[in-house]
């Protein structure tokens, strides 16, 4: 039996291939036309494409280890990160004006 280290002390890659395997078993089961559904659902191919069940297959879990991975960007977390600060620095200059306006009346 193979040993798998925890979660905590798996490297990036170690975690995407256990991600894709997991995919893999999932949609292993997947007819032709259930994973043309899926890639359908997702934009990945035309309506008119007919590619093979492998094709879409790679496609399907390329398109899920994408998502995953562009999931946990940190560039989306740094701009999310600033504009909340940018957020909060305007609202605080905002509620000092008005009270000044106000106290001044």
């Amino acid at each position: 039996k193979k040993v798998v280290p925890a979660a905590s002390q798996q490297t990036e890659g170690e975690r995407l291939l256990h991600r894709r395997q997991r995919l893999a078993k999932k949609y292993s089961g997947y007819s032709a036309k259930q994973l043309r559904k899926k890639a359908n659902q997702h934009g990945l191919i035309d309506e008119q494409a007919d590619p093979d069940r492998d094709a879409l297959f790679a496609l399907v879990i390329q398109h899920e280890i994408d998502r995953y991975q562009s999931r946990w960007d940190p560039a989306k977390f740094h701009k999310v990160g600033i504009f909340f600060a940018v957020f909060g620095i305007l609202c605080v200059f905002l509620a000092m004006v008005v009270l000044m306006l106000v106290h001044s009346s």
